[in-house]
């Protein structure tokens, strides 16, 4: 199964960034669930059985064709509500936000 390059970049406000080149928003399909976020691309061939303008034919493919997908695990953080997404030139940004830290700790007097 081939994966789709990234670079998650984390701060207050996140992002994981994804190489899509050629591939239309449509299929492009993105997910989470729990602390998981998946993306699946399905890079359609365009020109399966076409002929040429001169009547040629490909001979060998280069680019990828077929389906694609990558997972991974968002920071605990993550402010569910806050994912969004955005296509543009080939590169596919997904971008959430973190909650301020949960203030969980207790202090225990010892007596």
């Amino acid at each position: 199964i081939l994966r789709p390059t990234t670079d998650p970049k984390c701060s207050i406000m996140s992002m994981a960034i994804f190489d899509v080149p050629g591939v239309n928003k449509k299929d492009v399909h993105i997910s989470v669930e729990g602390q998981r976020l998946s993306v699946s691309v399905d890079h359609k061939d365009e020109h399966k059985g076409e002929k040429g303008k001169d009547d040629t034919k490909v001979h060998w493919r280069e680019r990828h064709v077929g389906h694609i997908s990558r997972t991974m695990q968002l920071p605990n953080n993550v402010d569910m509500n806050s994912i969004q997404a955005n296509q543009d030139n080939g590169v596919l940004k997904i971008h959430f936000t973190k909650k301020a830290a949960d203030s969980n700790v207790r202090k225990i007097t010892v007596n």
